[in-house]
């Protein structure tokens, strides 16, 4: 576009702003668009207040609809203009059943049972449920039935589920299964269920964290990233809300429903993913989803960290296009300014992970995880974690004795290490009560507590993974002492059930009198026919 009339130079750019959302988000005549936005810089020239969007309206550009998606930063859903009518239609279901909503909350998914309402947004809600398989609390996202009518909606529920079974790590939050119910019909995926806060409650706590907690916090995240985009994955919604942190301080990101395989040219996009949480995201996301990429992903945990460590996003507004005006121009005060505890170190850092343009932002998360590991700010426990907890989780602990761990210990976490014996993790194997072997990884404590429990058999196997030879556990001298305390207490049970075993000696007497009673009952017929006989 060439340049607009100086006399309007700022309500210029926030009207170019616009007419870029209008022009990549409805497909607009640039040349049109470009007409229109001269006329508005006439007007203001002239002193006439005039309103861009009113004007593409005016010249049936827009539709008010469409004008206000803009107006409140959200792209709408477009349709692969490729699918025909019938695919469009095609049901959720190849008998041609679209779910109907319940009336009562379910008390089932599949095998899951359903415990509690976690939570609820406009796409479904997330309950608290129980795998009776695994005996473990889990999370379990449904989608609401009149959105799984609407086909992007659930190609994109899908999506989210395929995703995340593709991506294993520590630092982001497990997919264990998804499906359909038979009985309800719902679409659902199961979680691992996280017992801690999100970043966003630990801000509404505490306003905002100390810095080595913050960066303790981002660094898993990156972790988590690194991952991902190793995997071609795009987040594309890093926010406070999608961080949870479980009870041994272990960052988990959550939350794949916008994500994207990086090569993905699917048109099907959600109703707003062009926007998303504005306060995070960078521009080129803002203005198009497809324009996001890992480098999106840095910016997104840069203005995280940002909020985290000062208690404010580095770009406010009272709109979703105030914010992204914002961003464009790309000054923001510096988070030293607010928290005198940030220091020259990270300051760098945010400065880079938030620059405007990708190309002047670190090119790889990896880059991001090796400057925060060189700057030595992250604490290696945050401050809010019991050490007990935390020494309990085979990762923490595995992380925490790392010999090129950057992160620098507290004096009382290295006396902790000292004096708390290391938890091995096994291979075990055993046999469940549907009679399906099953193989999985545990800790000495985990194994303990389930054999306490009653959830894994006596006779299970177990390993070590360097090894792989497995023995059953009572060969274990760890396991040696509680198996067989556990098979004389089954032993005795089963004793004190057992139905009495017959006496030798008073069976015989029974027999004996059982015998006499016969021979008189059989002595009394005969003088009784012999007696009848008499009498005749």
């Amino acid at each position: 576009m060439p340049p607009l009339p100086q006399e309007s130079s700022a309500q210029a750019e926030a009207d170019r702003l616009v007419a870029r959302m209008a022009i990549s988000w409805f497909d607009l005549d640039a040349v049109r668009v470009d007409e229109v936005l001269h006329a508005a810089a006439d007007k203001y020239r002239r002193g006439i207040a005039t309103d861009v969007l009113l004007m593409l309206c005016d010249a049936r550009l827009l539709t008010p609809s469409q004008a206000e998606n803009i107006r409140q930063g959200q792209e709408p859903t477009r349709v692969d203009m490729n699918l025909n009518a019938e695919s469009l239609l095609k049901p959720s279901r190849s008998d041609g059943f679209i779910p109907v909503r319940a009336d009562a909350e379910p008390t089932q998914m599949g095998e899951y049972r359903i415990l509690r309402l976690l939570g609820q947004g406009g796409m479904g809600a997330v309950y608290l449920g129980f795998d009776p398989t695994a005996n473990r609390q889990v999370a379990i996202k449904v989608l609401d039935a009149d959105q799984s009518a609407k086909q992007n909606l659930l190609g994109r529920f899908q999506r989210e589920g395929q995703h995340g079974a593709k991506l294993a790590h520590a630092n982001i939050v497990r997919t264990l299964a998804m499906g359909q119910d038979s009985a309800t019909h719902l679409h659902f995926i199961v979680l691992e269920y996280i017992d801690g806060p999100s970043a966003h409650e630990l801000l509404d706590r505490e306003r905002r964290l100390k810095v080595g907690d913050a960066l303790h916090i981002i660094l898993d995240i990156a972790r988590a990233l690194e991952h991902a985009h190793k995997n071609q994955i795009i987040h594309r919604d890093i926010k406070p809300s999608n961080i949870l942190i479980n009870s041994a301080g272990l960052a988990k990101l959550s939350d794949l429903g916008l994500a994207k395989h990086r090569d993905d040219t699917s048109n099907l996009t959600h109703a707003t993913q062009g926007i998303g949480t504005p306060y995070y995201m960078p521009y080129e996301q803002a203005i198009s989803a497809k324009r996001a990429d890992e480098r999106s992903d840095i910016y997104a945990l840069g203005a995280t960290l940002f909020h985290l460590v000062t208690g404010e996003v580095p770009f406010s507004g009272e709109s979703s296009l105030e914010i992204v005006e914002k961003k464009n121009v790309g000054y923001y005060a510096t988070a030293s300014s607010m928290n005198p505890e940030v220091s020259s170190k990270l300051e760098n850092i945010l400065a880079k992970m938030l620059a405007r343009n990708p190309e002047d932002r670190y090119q790889t998360v990896s880059d991001v995880i090796v400057d925060i590991e060189r700057s030595q700010l992250a604490s290696a426990l945050p401050s809010f974690v019991h050490l007990d907890s935390a020494l309990r989780d085979p990762v923490v602990r595995r992380r925490l004795t790392a010999p090129l761990e950057a992160t620098q210990l507290d004096l009382h976490v290295h006396q902790a290490l000292k004096n708390t014996p290391a938890d091995p993790i096994w291979l075990m194997r055993f046999e469940d009560a549907d009679g399906v072997m099953r193989e999985v990884e545990a800790t000495t404590n985990d194994i303990q507590d389930r054999l306490r429990a009653g959830t894994i058999p006596l006779n299970a196997q177990v390993a070590k993974p360097e090894q792989a030879k497995y023995k059953p556990l009572i060969k274990w001298p760890v396991f040696q002492m509680q198996v067989a305390t556990l098979k004389k207490r089954e032993s005795s049970h089963r004793k004190k059930h057992r139905p009495p075993r017959p006496n030798p000696e008073v069976n015989l007497m029974a027999w004996s009198f059982a015998g006499l009673a016969l021979g008189v009952g059989v002595v009394v017929t005969i003088v009784a026919v012999a007696w009848a006989l008499l009498a005749r």
